[in-house]
């Protein structure tokens, strides 16, 4: 799993980014995780939400940055702060394996 770890967390191309509906432009999951922390209610439920059935960052988050653990994770529309909490969870975990990766490299060389 490790040798996939580094293109989810890489920039996407500027042509993949999200574009949010206020403006902001997400390149990468640490990008979204910051994104999520200081949207207000009204723009996460324009990319979140049951009444439309839309899910915009999990289907950016599954085509795009390709990363369909986090993407299954988040396939139901959750409250703000359970879907931002999910993220930071798939992106900690990530961060980790990708350190200990570098790290047994290190060790091997």
């Amino acid at each position: 799993m490790a040798a996939g770890i580094r293109p989810v967390l890489d920039d996407v191309p500027v042509s993949d980014a999200f574009w949010t509906c206020s403006g902001v432009i997400l390149h990468n999951l640490r990008e979204l995780v910051t994104y999520l922390g200081g949207c207000n209610e009204h723009d996460y439920h324009y990319h979140v939400n049951t009444d439309l059935d839309k899910n915009d960052f999990a289907v950016w988050i599954r085509d795009v940055i390709h990363d369909e653990v986090l993407a299954r994770n988040l396939s139901n529309a959750l409250p703000k702060d359970q879907y931002l909490a999910r993220v930071n969870e798939r992106l900690a975990d990530l961060l980790r394996w990708d350190r200990d990766d570098q790290v047994r490299r290190l060790a091997s060389t």
